[in-house]
């Protein structure tokens, strides 16, 4: 587990909230830049599997930056599944997603 999801670090991040999920532990990540920064760590650190589900993925600066992380993981070996909300995510258009899929990823 990349070190940034760890309870460990909880302390050098008190905006998050740790909740028990079963045998699991999930943090509640509320600040948008932690939020993004915690989804491209846990990309750029995946080494087998990633499996994402988004309801809002659009084509912007966050959108593009987070779809070159997991064209890289692809790259890399990593089996990647993208599926996201149609309604949520209406505005982006199935094009965007095109080198992606070139790439061997799951998109539905």
């Amino acid at each position: 587990m990349p070190k940034f999801m760890t309870e460990n670090n909880a302390a050098h991040h008190p905006e998050k909230q740790w909740f028990s999920v079963g045998k699991d532990r999930i943090a509640l990540i509320r600040l948008p830049e932690d939020r993004l920064h915690s989804v491209t760590s846990l990309i750029d650190g995946a080494q087998v599997s990633l499996k994402l589900f988004y309801y809002m993925f659009e084509d912007d600066i966050v959108g593009t930056a987070v779809l070159a992380r997991l064209i890289a993981a692809l790259k890399r070996g990593v089996a990647v599944r993208l599926m996201i909300d149609s309604f949520g995510s209406s505005v982006t258009r199935e094009k965007f997603f095109e080198p992606f899929v070139e790439a061997g990823g799951d998109f539905g």
